[in-house]
């Protein structure tokens, strides 16, 4: 499993080494999880919620990366909301790199999103 992240605002295309391998999203977040992360610089209240998700991340970048070689993301609130006002967020995405399908493959990615009064599914079906 592989890492990327990038900093509110910034550019970047991803994997920076792209090869003939695509790129398979198994885990995306625009918020803050922890507190050195992009703080270079920043104040400490806007490095200090910890607990800070974009439910609209991982279906976001799904649609714009997965099974591609190479991918232009910017983290921004224009593109994710603003989950926590205030708050220096940055983008960070798990990942791997697998050989193209030959053949149609069906992925889905399940999305739950709790809140105390609400429950929602967010099923997406990729085809490589």
């Amino acid at each position: 499993q592989l890492q990327f992240f990038t900093c509110l605002s910034k550019y970047n295309v991803w994997p920076s080494n792209p090869g003939s391998n695509v790129i398979h999203i198994k885990k995306a977040n625009y918020g803050r999880t922890d507190e050195t992360t992009c703080s270079s610089g920043r104040p400490a209240h806007q490095l200090s919620n910890t607990n800070c998700y974009a439910p609209t991340t991982l279906p976001i970048i799904s649609e714009r990366c997965e099974g591609r070689t190479t991918c232009l993301l910017q983290a921004s609130n224009s593109i994710f909301s603003d989950p926590c006002f205030g708050t220096y967020k940055y983008l960070d995405i798990s990942y791997s790199c697998v050989p193209p399908s030959k053949e149609p493959e069906h992925l889905i990615t399940t999305i739950l999103h709790y809140t105390p009064n609400t429950f929602s599914l967010t099923l997406i079906l990729t085809i490589l």
